[in-house]
């Protein structure tokens, strides 16, 4: 009996070491399993590896989902999203974006800007023999209360898969051609993809992904919304 008492009190001490690991790694934004059975097994080299490992908590990033929690705004998807597809594109390298404020027809609107590459530029590689004539985006699908660019639409510029219109053609109505693509927003990422035009399918865009990091993006999207507040 002594020796059975023993073994649990050795057996409960033992997995307090890999618990106390788990919740550590925890505490960083990291895996408590995966980080418990590493603990398990390789107790003290699993806490040195982790007092290294950069620290992936960020109070920006915690508070930004507690606002779009209470708010109900979509994005606080995590990563492992279970579908082999988006996982994928979350891998990619991450495009740096920006927004511009230009005056087209003497009517102001967004351009977008990847890696200091305009959006339009991009497009218009993609469309041959005869590319679009796109312009930006209405200045009214970036208000601060508008989700357009947050993967929910506005219900006037979407279609039935729920993508959100980039591009406005000039020369027909201002949404029928639209150029559309699908947004969703993650824990750290911002996934742009399944890029097609408004009711026209084709599949001259289906190599056409953006993933940005999600901190970037927002940034760069406040600070193009802050600029037309006061215009």
């Amino acid at each position: 009996m002594l020796f059975v008492d023993f073994f649990i009190i050795m057996t409960l001490f033992w997995l307090t070491i890999p618990a106390v690991c788990g919740y550590y790694a925890y505490s960083r934004g990291r895996s408590f399993w995966f980080w418990f059975i590493v603990g398990t097994f390789l107790p003290i080299i699993a806490h040195v590896i982790l007092i290294f490992l950069p620290d992936e908590t960020n109070e920006f990033e915690k508070e930004l989902a507690e606002v779009r929690l209470q708010y109900g705004i979509a994005g606080t998807k995590s990563e492992d999203t279970g579908n082999r597809k988006i996982n994928k594109l979350l891998k990619k390298d991450k495009q740096k974006i920006s927004f511009e404020i230009v005056e087209i027809n003497q009517r102001k609107v967004v351009e977008v800007f990847i890696n200091g590459i305009n959006l339009k530029q991009i497009i218009k590689a993609l469309e041959v023999p005869i590319p679009n004539q796109y312009e930006g985006i209405p200045l009214e699908l970036f208000r601060s209360t508008c989700l357009h660019l947050l993967g929910e639409p506005d219900m006037n510029y979407t279609d039935n898969e729920n993508r959100s219109a980039l591009l406005f053609c000039k020369s027909d109505s201002y949404f029928r051609s639209a150029l559309m693509a699908r947004i969703e927003i993650y824990r750290k990422y911002v996934v742009w993809y399944s890029f097609q035009r408004n009711q026209k399918p084709d599949d001259q865009y289906k190599s056409l992904i953006f993933v940005f990091n999600k901190i970037q993006y927002m940034s760069a999207l406040d600070a193009v919304q802050q600029k037309i507040e006061v215009l």
